[in-house]
């Protein structure tokens, strides 16, 4: 099991708008989780076979793996494999995880047994990070213009341009 916590982000977002006293933002950080989810899934297909997207990089199949390895539902390993998806368990998982969301932060959960294992790596099993979580600075920007639009509304006594 993994977990994310966009407290980080959040904080600087919110810090940078000087409005993290004021309430709600439940709605901008629903429509930051859908567009996160999305994100996530862009990095399986982007990264498919290795390389790197959205500050992520990810290695292929080793030499190793591609002369003697199997995956557990595809079987054997061929050159030109999408990597971390022979299952496609990882990848569904950001359609169905434990989203949890306050005022002001969010924090997603994946349960999925082996994601820590290819979130962090495992160098005992030679088995390469490849990060599936990441919270990127384009992320935390757009984070960053939902927050700024809400405001820019004319909520919290701030009056729009006009």
């Amino acid at each position: 099991m993994i977990s994310i916590s966009t407290d980080a982000a959040m904080s600087e977002v919110f810090y940078n708008a000087k409005i993290k006293k004021f309430g709600n933002f439940k709605e901008q950080l629903r429509k930051w989780q859908r567009y996160m989810q999305e994100e996530q899934r862009k990095r399986f297909r982007n990264n498919a076979l290795g390389g790197t997207y959205d500050e992520v990089t990810w290695p292929y199949f080793s030499e190793y793996m591609l002369k003697r390895g199997y995956r557990r539902v595809k079987g054997r390993v061929k050159m030109g494999d999408p990597i971390m998806r022979d299952s496609n368990t990882l990848y569904n998982s950001f359609r169905g995880g434990e989203f949890k969301l306050t005022n002001n932060s969010a924090t997603f959960r994946i349960t999925v047994p082996y994601a820590a294992a290819h979130q962090f790596g495992v160098p005992k099993q030679k088995l390469p990070a490849r990060p599936i979580m990441h919270v990127s600075q384009k992320n935390v920007a757009y984070l960053g213009r939902l927050v700024k639009d809400y405001l820019s509304d004319g909520k919290y006594g701030r009056r729009p341009n006009g």
